[in-house]
């Protein structure tokens, strides 16, 4: 009974990973959350069945899923030297995730049934076909958008998570439709293809653009090759595959020029991470602590166009500053060893397109916080060594042979009991504990959010959110809402050293501003000066930091630095009109004209 309920808690992680949500604080908290937990829950009914069984063939982990889990422990142990934080955990919660797939997997084929690969692939087909019909509806505005900046995000709030998925997704969706037959192909299979496209132009993500078409590319080369050399003569049939190809190009031009200004920030920050690997190359600055410390590098740099980050668009680089050249050496290890076991397994050839996609969008963008995307890359991972060549339909094999043409070639022998059980017990064990962990911090986001939300008094929040310490006290939101509750309550002494706390943590510019406010109500103008300024060198397009910087200087009666700071508010482009904005700019130019007349009057605030 166990072992029939594992592949439907594994499907409903896989979906899960593709919700958003309000119910944690942070939309993409929601996929996880429920990603760990189901993960952990499916892990251990798979490894207690691993106990009881009497008889199963258990084949030795393949060196790709050592080489991963090597990676998974390096950043689980930065997590016990120093604190265990969000990205400990979906680490944690990917390691698993591999476990369980590939142990199913394996045990699928010991016992003769169903292609493991074939329902894998059969439910990635259907999460990515919803999420392009969601896509085009909410293109047609027939669905709700979860962000306000974009015309098409499916279920994400980030469309580059969405078009990730669904690009990455053609791949079992050409492994399905080459096993099916031609009235399926052309009926079934090509329109869910062609939709899947539409939907990923949609979302205008330049990476996924590139990942789908190294993987149509990789699919069709020998076709692609064939035409080329039949067509392309002095005629007029190859003077339009011609044309057609330069069309392609400039439409990808086009594309890709829209969003330019994007290119270059992230060329900015791809400099930036080398600088902070080249500073801490051995080990780096602590998992999930790339936003902060980025954020602070850049700041320090005062660079002229900058902004806040969350990532660095490239996950070597990211991966190489917070966990130093070591990671980023298990992680290519672990490429490398996939793609050996592509070349050693005649039917695991067809994953090297999933292999250089994955490249292309990990080079250009990001895949390790995308849960959807990069579960799904570690699902095609665990099954690439117990796949062989998908049967053509034309094939004359009988309905058995057909059923196990898809499964692993020489049956591994039954393993000895004590091996079972001691894998067993130590996964079921591993999986206990992980599920501990993520039901705590789980259950901490869910109360803090309700608590935040309620309509109870701040001093009454503060005394709940307290009992909360042990849950979230490696969460700098959980520092900043206790310290806004103090500054709402009149108390900026305990706030202080919240926010202080929040800033080990983060250094979102907001957060920084609050820090610098405390300062100035408590009279640190040094300090309160400090934040206000790297607030604005963070994001130096942004009107209210200077604008906090301008008032403090008012009230420290620095009339040279007041002045100087309204200069500069009044040379500042304005990227998004407001009327805040323009009510700076008037408070700006007033400062200036009275101080122009009348120099030794106070400032009008």
């Amino acid at each position: 009974m166990l072992k029939l309920i594992t592949p439907f808690i594994l499907v409903a992680a896989l979906a899960v990973t593709l919700l958003n949500g309000n119910a944690f604080g942070s939309p993409t908290l929601v996929s996880l959350f429920l990603f760990s937990l189901l993960t952990c829950i499916a892990g251990m009914i798979l490894f207690l069945t691993l106990v009881f069984r009497k008889r199963t063939k258990l084949p030795k982990p393949p060196l790709p899923l050592w080489l991963f889990l090597s990676l998974v422990i390096y950043v689980l142990a930065d997590g016990l030297l120093h604190e265990f934080n969000l990205t400990h955990l979906l680490w944690a919660a990917y390691g698993l995730w591999s476990l369980v797939i590939y142990f199913w997997a394996t045990l699928m084929v010991s016992e003769r049934r169903t292609s493991p690969a074939i329902v894998l692939y059969r439910v990635v087909l259907f999460l990515a076909l919803t999420e392009s019909v969601i896509v085009l509806l909410q293109t047609a505005r027939l669905f709700p958008v979860p962000s306000q900046w974009f015309i098409a995000t499916g279920t994400w709030v980030n469309p580059n998570v969405t078009a990730i998925f669904i690009a990455l997704s053609l791949f079992a969706v050409l492994r399905l439709k080459e096993a099916s037959s031609a009235i399926m192909q052309h009926f079934f299979y090509w329109p869910v293809l062609i939709l899947m496209m539409l939907a990923t132009a949609l979302l205008q993500c330049r990476s996924a653009w590139l990942a789908a078409v190294v993987i149509w590319l990789a699919e069709y080369r020998h076709s692609l090759f064939e035409t080329v050399r039949r067509n392309f003569r002095f005629s007029w049939k190859g003077g339009l595959l011609l044309i057609g190809l330069l069309m392609v190009l400039q439409a990808f031009y086009v594309l890709y020029s829209t969003k330019e200004a994007s290119a270059r920030n992230r060329l900015s920050i791809w400099k930036n991470s080398l600088q902070m690997i080249a500073g801490k190359p051995l080990t780096g600055y602590g998992f999930g602590m790339f936003e902060k410390e980025y954020n602070l590098f850049s700041a320090s740099a005062r660079m002229p166009v900058n902004d806040h980050v969350n990532m660095a668009y490239n996950d070597f680089l990211e991966l190489g500053v917070e966990g130093g050249i070591p990671a980023i050496m298990l992680y290519i290890f672990f490429l490398m060893a996939w793609w050996q076991a592509c070349r050693k397994n005649p039917g695991s050839a067809v994953f090297f397109s999933i292999i250089i996609a994955l490249l292309v969008v990990q080079l250009t963008n990001f895949v390790f916080q995308a849960v959807p995307a990069m579960a799904l890359v570690l699902m095609y991972a665990a099954v690439t060594p117990i796949v062989l060549p998908v049967p053509q339909p034309e094939q004359s094999l009988s309905k058995k042979k057909k059923k196990v043409a898809v499964l692993s070639a020489p049956s591994p022998v039954y393993t000895k009991w004590w091996i079972r059980s001691l894998t067993g017990i130590t996964g079921l064990l591993l999986s206990f504990l992980l599920f501990l962990q993520a039901s705590l911090v789980t259950s901490g986001f869910y109360n803090k959010t309700l608590i935040v939300d309620s309509d109870a008094v701040p001093a009454a929040k503060l005394e709940r959110l307290n009992e909360l310490y042990f849950k979230l006290h490696a969460s700098p939101s959980f520092y900043e809402v206790r310290a806004d509750l103090y500054m709402a309550v009149q108390q900026p002494e305990d706030a202080l050293g919240l926010y202080l706390s929040a800033l080990e943590r983060s250094s979102e510019p907001d957060l920084l501003s609050k820090t610098g406010y405390c300062y100035q109500l408590l009279s640190g103008y040094d300090s309160s000066r400090f934040y206000y300024e790297t607030a604005c060198h963070l994001q130096p397009h942004r009107f209210t930091p200077k604008l906090r910087l301008m008032q403090l200087y008012a009230e420290k009666m620095d009339t040279v630095s007041m002045l100087q700071t309204a200069g500069i508010i009044l040379k500042m482009p304005v990227k998004v009109s407001s009327k805040k904005v323009t009510d700076i700019q008037q408070l700006a130019k007033s400062v200036i004209g009275i101080y122009d007349k009348h120099p030794g009057l106070s400032a009008p605030f």
